[in-house]
C-alpha cells in the first residue's frame, strides 16, 4: 500500500503542478480567473489518480470488505504527497525568480480590487491588506508553505473523501445479512 501511495502522489504531484507551470514558463498571460481555473483542472487531474490508487488497492484486497477509511487513508496520503510536490515545486520557483510572479499577481489582485465598486476607505482599506499579505508571502517562507499548501490540499481531501464513499464496499457476510433481515 505503501509504494502505491507514492508511485500515485508523486505523479499527482506532478500533473497538479502543470496548470501553474505553464502560466509561468510560458508567459501566457492569462487572467486571475483563467489562471486559476487552469490551476484548479490540472489539480483535480492530479487528484482523479486518487480514485485509481483506491481502486487498484481495492483488487488487491484480500477480503471482500473494503472500508472507507481504508480507501480514505490511500486517498489522504496520495494528497499528501501530491500536496507536497506541489509546494516544492512553487517553493523552488519562487527562489530563482518567483518574486516577479507575486508582484505580477498582486497587481491583478489589486485592479481587480478596483473594479470591484467598493468605497474609496473600504477600497484602501483592502489594498493595504493585499499589500500586506505580499509582503509577508515574500518575506515569510513558513507563510508561503502553508498558504500554498491551503491552495492545494482541501481538493485532496474532498477528492479523498468522495473516493472513499464511492469506492468502499461492504463484504458478503454482511449483504447477506441484510439480505436475510429482507427475506
Amino acid at each position: 500500500m505503501n509504494k502505491r501511495i507514492l508511485i500515485f502522489g508523486l505523479i499527482a504531484g506532478v500533473l497538479s503542478c502543470i496548470g501553474y507551470l505553464m502560466e509561468l514558463l510560458f508567459d501566457l498571460n492569462m487572467s486571475l480567473e483563467a489562471g486559476m481555473a487552469i490551476g484548479f483542472a490540472s489539480m483535480l487531474a492530479g487528484f482523479s489518480l486518487i480514485f485509481v490508487a483506491i481502486v487498484k488497492d481495492r483488487k488487491d484486497s484480500l477480503t471482500t470488505r473494503y472500508t472507507f477509511s481504508r480507501a480514505f487513508l490511500i486517498g489522504l496520503g496520495v494528497s499528501f504527497i501530491a500536496s507536497t510536490i506541489y509546494v516544492l515545486v512553487w517553493m523552488i520557483y519562487f527562489e530563482y525568480g518567483g518574486e516577479e510572479f507575486i508582484d505580477v499577481y498582486s497587481a491583478k489582485a489589486i485592479a481587480e480590487l478596483k473594479k470591484g465598486g467598493f468605497s474609496p476607505d473600504v477600497l484602501q482599506q483592502k489594498i493595504e491588506e493585499q499589500t500586506q499579505s505580499m509582503q509577508t508571502y515574500k518575506t515569510n517562507a513558513f507563510y508561503r508553505i502553508g498558504i500554498t499548501y491551503t491552495e492545494i490540499f482541501p481538493i485532496g481531501l474532498l477528492v479523498s473523501i468522495i473516493a472513499g464513499l464511492i469506492l468502499k464496499r461492504k463484504g458478503e457476510s454482511e449483504n447477506e445479512e441484510v439480505l436475510d433481515s429482507k427475506v
